[in-house]
């Protein structure tokens, strides 16, 4: 990763708290993760954003890569 990705990574951490306090449910709940694995999961999301982003908004191509990896990690905890 190059310094400006890794720029990028870092400007928008934030984003990952976001996904995760807007579109997951029953944290603390048997089989869910706890907040701290989604967030290191959304991290993953994020960075496969700014490796593979061709341009556009990128909070919004990054939201939607932070939520699959996140849905991922849901679904392989259930």
């Amino acid at each position: 990763m190059t310094n400006e990705q890794r720029k990028i990574v870092e400007d928008n951490m934030g984003l990952v708290g976001k996904v995760i306090k807007e579109k997951v449910h029953g944290l603390g709940q048997p089989g869910v993760p706890d907040y701290d694995d989604l967030f290191q999961t959304g991290c993953i999301g994020l960075i496969k954003a700014v490796i593979t982003d061709k341009g556009g908004t990128f909070s919004t191509y990054a939201y939607r890569l932070i939520w699959n990896e996140i849905c991922d990690e849901l679904v392989r905890n259930t």
